[in-house]
């Protein structure tokens, strides 16, 4: 993600606590001239349970520590040993306010019940794990009443859409609107030439979640002059027998297996088109931030999450191989002004994003300091 904070000094320190347990402790200070931010490193404080980019990229432009705590055990030893040294960390710092990562919910639960005897605020980083489509199941309800309970101890929930926020405010929490930053990438001094007239990227991860084989068959239909690179790590690929053969006779569906992250830009910034799709409703994805960030014209699931965020920036499909087909086809026949479309976007995201950070920085500001005179 893109830092809001001109200039931030990280360090990051790595110490191994007991068998199978590491805590990271990643110190953002703020190197600006106004040095606003720098009270918020002393009094607030970030604990994840999980690696995830956008956690590390919030923290470091709040400047905040983030301390993040892993354990790589079974879950009935890993969350006794995580929320042992969880509850140590906010007896010694003492912050006034403090941030977690969701996922893991059994992080913000146990910040939740710990906010009132450590008297901090509680700001809840919350991704899409909300169970939203699942079936009803015993997992399911008791997963939901924990949910609910995190969202209603939570000062604040940040979400990254306006309908995760409505759902928040029904469950009687706060939800605060923070979709992702634009991902800084760095494009390659020179893109690579790819076969194709036209190429597309499907960035994929191969989850429930993702239709990577209507998209598979829909590529099928194109002209043969039409490339599909299609990225993601293969033993998480479940194809069936219609997909197996496909792609044992298309030349121009390529499945590029898990890509470093110096190959999977230099391949974002060289196609002309990224598809990333999902079946979630609600779940706003990488790729998409991707490529807002690289300047290419995009396709994504219709959903409102979407429209509300990208507009009519984007290409929107269904599902179902016809759709994606024709989505394909639609981005394609206009791919120069789709790609203008997106450059005047990524301009006014990045405006709104910031202004939208700025309020959190304030929030959190204004928490310490009514803190500090009470």
């Amino acid at each position: 993600m893109e830092p809001v904070v001109p200039m931030i000094a990280e360090t990051t320190r790595s110490s191994r606590i007991r068998a199978g347990c590491q805590c990271e402790l990643i110190e953002s200070g703020d190197t600006t001239s106004t040095g606003e931010d720098s009270d918020l490193g002393a009094k607030a404080a970030w604990i994840a349970w999980e690696r995830q980019r956008r956690t590390t990229e919030l923290a470091r432009a709040l400047g905040v520590p983030l301390y993040r705590l892993l354990h790589d055990g079974p879950r009935w030893i890993r969350y006794p040993v995580l929320a042992t040294h969880t509850l140590g960390i906010l007896l010694r710092l003492r912050p006034r306010v403090l941030i977690v990562q969701n996922p893991s919910l059994i992080l913000a639960l146990l910040a939740g019940l710990a906010r009132l005897p450590c008297r901090y605020k509680l700001i809840v980083d919350r991704h899409t794990n909300f169970a939203l489509g699942q079936p009803a199941s015993l997992r399911k309800s008791v997963f939901t009443m924990i949910s609910d309970l995190t969202i209603r101890l939570a000062d604040l929930t940040i979400v990254t859409n306006q309908p995760l926020a409505s759902l928040v405010a029904s469950k009687k929490g706060c939800g605060f609107v923070l979709p992702d930053a634009l991902p800084a990438l760095s494009g390659p001094l020179q893109t690579r030439q790819l076969p194709g007239s036209r190429n597309i990227c499907l960035v994929c991860t191969y989850a429930q979640d993702e239709p990577y084989e209507e998209v598979i068959r829909a590529a099928s239909l194109l002209p043969p002059d039409v490339f599909l690179y299609i990225t993601g790590r293969l033993d998480r690929a479940r194809f069936s027998k219609p997909t197996s053969e496909i792609l044992a006779t298309s030349n121009n569906i390529i499945l590029t297996g898990f890509l470093p992250e110096d190959q999977y830009i230099e391949l974002i910034f060289s196609v002309d088109v990224i598809v990333d799709l999902t079946t979630l409703d609600h779940c706003l994805v990488c790729g998409a931030y991707e490529a807002v960030a690289a300047g290419k014209a995009l396709v994504l699931s219709e959903s409102a999450a979407n429209r509300e965020l990208f507009g009519e920036t984007p290409v929107y499909v269904t599902a179902d191989h016809d759709s994606i087909r024709a989505g394909i086809e639609s981005v394609l026949a206009e791919v120069d002004r789709r790609t203008a479309m997106i450059a005047e976007f990524r301009t006014s995201y990045r405006r709104s994003w910031d202004s939208r950070f700025k309020e959190l920085r304030d929030h959190i500001r204004r928490w310490i300091e009514n803190r500090k005179e009470s």
